[in-house]
């Protein structure tokens, strides 16, 4: 099963890629992950010690929607990847 996080929906919707908008029709149409509130957040962040790890606010809740749900996070970026792996949660292909 396949999900998407609507942070990251939003943030391609805002960039400029081929397709745009086709692609963020296609990622609406998958179930939507759930989405941390601000007190859950932190309190993943320090309880995990993600703080200083270079990730910023959007990785996070990725990081914090994928450990409360128990689901693998894909990507290609480096420092979330590393983070993604040291919690376990990384997708392994």
């Amino acid at each position: 099963m396949v999900v998407h996080h609507p942070f990251v929906t939003g943030e391609l919707a805002l960039g400029n890629p081929a397709n745009r908008m086709k692609m963020v029709e296609m990622l609406n149409a998958l179930p939507p992950t759930h989405i941390v509130d601000q007190g859950s957040l932190i309190a993943f962040v320090e309880a995990n010690a993600i703080g200083g790890t270079g990730i910023g606010f959007v990785d996070a809740h990725l990081l914090a929607s994928a450990f409360g749900q128990k689901l693998q996070l894909w990507t290609l970026d480096k420092r979330l990847t590393a983070q993604a792996e040291r919690l376990g949660l990384a997708y392994k292909h």
